[in-house]
């Protein structure tokens, strides 16, 4: 597989210490180069096995390290402002999670050549990839999570090529001149930072795309609480209803029917992003 260098990689990690090391080895099988990991609240050997590995493969990297938890996606974001301040000559950021599995590494090579090659400046996975649910035994082949749902019925008349995008998934490919039009800051809630992307770029047909050649199935499905993926559904829905309502010129709102899908959203610790990126003096793009 050819060396990527103008990618960086950017992996939020949570207790990941089982699975950074395989990530790790993974993106640089895809021919990534250049790594910035963000320890979020870890308790074990996350940083360690991290800086361990990277630096095993002489690999450019930073890892941040953060003692309490940011909340989902707030990672992103600080992922994001370190890697367009540490590394510079990166062309591209690709945003992946730090608690995958398997050998992904050959697929992830295969997802980003359409991206690299073309013309597009963010390449997101799409929800509905018919290889993976055929893959599926019949008890995971679920319908669409409602956020989903709310998406694709916002998305199929302006952007019909978008429909199937699912903006809070990754593996999610950014060029770095995109964040001179929408601030890396708007991360932390990807229903938001991707219905910015879709406004600033009106009129640019293709700078936003979906490539379903992506099977989340193959990086493992790390158990989880009843309680948390009830948590983590309502943040989902509550960031697709605020994201669909600034993509319609409405004032966002995280409410459904009546009441308000919060879910992790508190908990996202937006004040240390600021303080981050002030720190940083990472200063173009819109907030």
């Amino acid at each position: 597989m050819q060396t990527r260098h103008g990618v960086c990689a950017v992996v939020p990690a949570y207790n990941a210490a089982n699975s950074i090391g395989n990530v790790i080895s993974q993106l640089y099988r895809a021919g990534i180069r250049s790594y910035v990991v963000v320890a979020n609240g870890c308790i074990d050997s996350t940083v360690f096995t991290a800086h361990t590995k990277l630096s095993a493969l002489l690999a450019r990297h930073r890892v941040v390290e953060f003692p309490t938890a940011l909340g989902p996606d707030v990672p992103r974001a600080v992922g994001a402002f370190t890697a367009l301040r540490e590394f510079r000559d990166s062309t591209h950021l690709l945003f992946v999670d730090g608690d995958w599995q398997g050998g992904f590494g050959p697929m992830l090579s295969d997802w980003l050549e359409p991206a690299l090659r073309g013309r597009c400046e963010v390449q997101y996975t799409g929800w509905r990839n018919e290889i993976a649910m055929e893959s599926r035994p019949e008890s995971l082949k679920k319908p669409a999570r409602l956020d989903e749902q709310i998406w694709t019925a916002a998305l199929q008349r302006e952007f019909p090529d978008l429909q199937w995008a699912c903006p809070s998934a990754v593996p999610l490919l950014v060029q770095r001149q995109t964040f001179e039009k929408v601030s890396a800051f708007w991360m932390y809630q990807p229903g938001m930072w991707f219905a910015k992307t879709l406004c600033a770029t009106r009129g640019y047909p293709k700078t936003v795309a979906v490539n379903g050649d992506w099977n989340a199935v193959l990086t493992g499905n790390p158990s989880r609480s009843a309680q948390h993926m009830r948590k983590m559904e309502e943040t989902l829905l509550g960031d697709a209803l605020e994201g669909v309502r600034l993509l319609q010129g409405k004032k966002p709102s995280r409410k459904w029917r009546g009441i308000l899908q919060d879910g992790y959203h508190s908990e996202r610790r937006v004040d240390v992003l600021k303080a981050w990126q002030a720190s940083l003096r990472v200063d173009f793009g819109r907030i």
